[in-house]
């Protein structure tokens, strides 16, 4: 389920910091853990779990270090499922969906 996780957070936090919502929860699949991102007014991002401040950090710093973190994931562990795998396929997907917003212009 983690490389399922993995292209959920990716997606979804893209999509929020593309977007105007104030905020954006992940919960991992079959999981109860969640994150939950939150815009601040003056464009910074506070990551929570369970209510707790974990980081407040630029936008372009979350999306910096989600994009390392699922990349160091991608390159250590898909390799052990099949090539035809839907979850890899998925995480394929998503990391280059969110490589190319990491290269748009802002």
């Amino acid at each position: 389920m983690i490389y399922l996780t993995v292209s959920l957070i990716l997606d979804g936090l893209r999509s929020f910091l593309s977007g105007k919502s104030r905020s954006y929860e992940s919960t991992a699949v079959d999981s109860s853990f969640s994150l939950t991102f939150t815009r601040g007014q003056d464009g910074s991002i506070e990551t929570r779990c369970g209510g707790s401040l974990v980081d407040r950090s630029p936008a372009a710093g979350v999306a910096a270090a989600l994009h390392v973190a699922a990349k160091q994931f991608a390159d250590a562990h898909l390799e052990q499922l099949p090539a035809d795998d839907a979850g890899r396929e998925d995480l394929q997907h998503s990391l280059a969906d969110f490589e190319r917003f990491m290269c748009r212009p802002r």
